[in-house]
């Protein structure tokens, strides 16, 4: 039953991403978000290995570990990638990917939200997050966890105040954020 599922996912993914003939427009974007599954062709399901396999050890210098960046729980990684602008959220000594985002402006959501979103964009699209994170001097992340959804607004050091658009979008399985991230 999962694989069937898994296919569907990935018949959804290429339905939304591959424009058709005389229907493709120059504002497609080039990576489409699908809540609860993925980032273009970067799923949930994939595992640490895939992305080093397909896009190799070069990491984007940022890398982080949860030691020094609060907003995951501890115990968790960061490794992102350049082009595409991709990074996966994993537990240290695993292999299985818990999240997968983006920072590409490209990237939206069906409904339009994505990177460079507002807060109004994301809320008109989604109401209410079921969770916020606020960590001073870090970052502001709506999660939707019913969904699979989180925007996250980078802090902008020179004022101390959050982007105004959201700087990072991550894609979870739904009912996995309290897993993920520092929240209640």
């Amino acid at each position: 039953m999962r694989r069937i599922l898994n296919v569907g996912r990935i018949a959804m993914i290429l339905l939304l991403a591959l424009p058709v003939g005389a229907l493709a427009q120059p504002t497609t974007p080039s990576l489409v978000i699908v809540p609860g599954l993925g980032v273009g062709q970067w799923t949930v399901d994939r595992k640490l290995a895939d992305y080093i396999f397909a896009m190799g050890d070069k990491l984007v210098a940022d890398t982080r570990p949860s030691g020094t960046d609060l907003v995951f729980r501890p115990g968790f990684d960061e490794k992102a990638w350049s082009s595409p602008r991709i990074f996966v959220v994993y537990p240290v000594a695993s292999n299985l990917v818990w999240a997968v985002g983006t920072s590409e402006d490209s990237a939206r959501t069906v409904d339009h939200v994505g990177v460079g979103s507002t807060e109004q964009q994301v809320s008109a699209a989604y109401q209410e997050p079921q969770a916020t994170l606020d960590l001073p001097l870090r970052s502001r992340t709506l999660i939707y966890d019913t969904r699979g959804i989180a925007f996250e607004f980078a802090l902008v050091p020179g004022t101390g105040q959050w982007s105004p658009t959201a700087t990072r979008v991550f894609v979870f399985r739904p009912g996995q954020a309290k897993g993920i991230w520092r929240v209640q």
